[in-house]
């Protein structure tokens, strides 16, 4: 595909097979299936550019963590990634105690055990994107709410940062 003189192919993977399947038959063969834990089957630094919408929103901690180390290696130098995220338009939703810690700058996870689903919930503050998840990137832009969902979620623009820094 070509957008604005530019050539431009996109990959698509998800560890839900019945999407991968849809994407295959309705966008073509450049999506497939991966596991709910790293590697992906790409060569170091594959992308210029990688987009996760509501992926780290279904994710244990654990698991957030080894993304946050896998997406860098297949970014070329500066690359950039785009997440979407349950920040604080979702906090009200939370019981007392999960929306206590929250507040205190902590990871929410709502059902753990069936990571990977969309009844496997996480929620994050941005002070903690910041410090924890995105450590390994420079945070070039934050938009609350930015992700027009219902409710929307947090968009953050990461951008990996140069070796050595």
């Amino acid at each position: 595909m070509v957008l604005r003189g530019i050539r431009v192919t996109f990959y698509g993977r998800d560890c839900n097979t019945p999407a991968i399947r849809w994407c295959k038959r309705y966008l073509g063969d450049l999506f497939d299936v991966n596991a709910l834990e790293p590697p992906l089957k790409y060569d170091k630094q594959s992308f210029d550019l990688i987009y996760a919408f509501s992926i780290f929103t279904h994710l244990t901690e654990a698991l957030q963590i080894v993304w946050m180390s896998e997406l860098p290696r297949i970014l070329v130098s500066k690359g950039h990634l785009i997440i979407s995220i349950r920040g604080n338009a979702y906090r009200n939703g939370l019981s007392s105690a999960d929306r206590k810690r929250y507040n205190q700058g902590h990871l929410v996870v709502k059902e753990p055990h069936i990571a990977g689903s969309n009844y496997c919930n996480a929620y994050h503050r941005e002070d903690y994107v910041r410090r924890s998840l995105a450590r390994e990137f420079e945070v070039i832009d934050f938009i609350p709410e930015g992700a027009k969902g219902n409710p929307p979620q947090d968009v953050y623009l990461l951008r990996k940062k140069s070796e050595g820094t």
